[in-house]
């Protein structure tokens, strides 16, 4: 309950940090409580900021996409990657799953990325190496985790993050502290992404020093040919 509180404390902060509280108010108004819409539209862009997946990457996202559209659930994921340099561009390379027997059994519209991470005893030290590997690098790269879910095609508002969405992002940031300090490295980052049926890869960033929330809509893949190409982002228009 604390910590619940302390996320709904710090979400609104970061609404007033952006400014934004007067337009989140009509969508609070029609009593969602955490489903409630955040429209994209009101968020700022991540200033100089680009997502790159590698085609496995790429790959990967289109069949979480595929499990959420037959199943009409959120599937969780975990997307593992790193900046270049010091710079806000982000390339990811590698990810986790719940595991393509368990997504076969889902049949309720529920995320709980807690299952990947209880499914990949490797997940963690995987990424206190990433971090690790940047920490050798010495040119201000940032290892990145980032925690993802999918959303099927229910209700008006599937290709929005939610209140209870926005919150998870600070958790996510939260929730990663302790292994900050086990490597001594304050940069390790975390991101939030949304995959909506209608194929938008939405990420989502919690700066937590400035108590506020960036998204990218420059997002791009690899092919198959190696080739670098644009991928779908934030098109979704929220309705009101």
């Amino acid at each position: 309950m604390g910590d619940d509180a302390r996320y709904d404390r710090l979400l609104r902060r970061a609404f007033e940090n952006s400014s934004i509280s007067d337009l989140v108010a009509p969508y609070e108004a029609m009593g969602y409580g955490d489903m409630t819409p955040i429209p994209h539209e009101i968020i700022s862009e991540m200033p100089n900021g680009r997502i790159l997946l590698n085609n496995n990457c790429v790959e990967y996202l289109k069949m979480m996409l595929e499990v959420t559209q037959l199943k009409r659930a959120e599937v969780p994921f975990v997307l593992i990657g790193e900046t270049a340099g010091d710079t806000n561009k982000v390339l990811f390379d590698d990810f986790y799953t719940i595991g393509s027997e368990s997504a076969s059994k889902l049949e309720d519209a529920q995320c709980d990325v807690q299952m990947v991470i209880n499914k990949h005893e490797e997940l963690v030290p995987n990424f206190k190496e990433r971090i690790r590997e940047m920490q050798r690098k010495g040119d201000g790269s940032r290892a990145i985790i980032c925690f993802g879910h999918t959303h099927p095609r229910l209700g008006f508002y599937y290709g929005t993050y939610s209140m209870g969405d926005y919150k998870n992002v600070i958790q996510f940031d939260d929730s990663i502290k302790w292994v900050r300090r086990a490597v001594g490295d304050d940069r390790a980052q975390t991101l939030g992404c949304m995959v909506a049926a209608n194929g938008d890869i939405d990420f989502m960033f919690y700066d937590r020093n400035v108590i506020n929330f960036y998204k990218f809509t420059d997002v791009r893949g690899m092919n198959s040919r190696n080739e670098e190409e644009i991928l779908q982002s934030y098109t979704f228009n929220t309705p009101y």
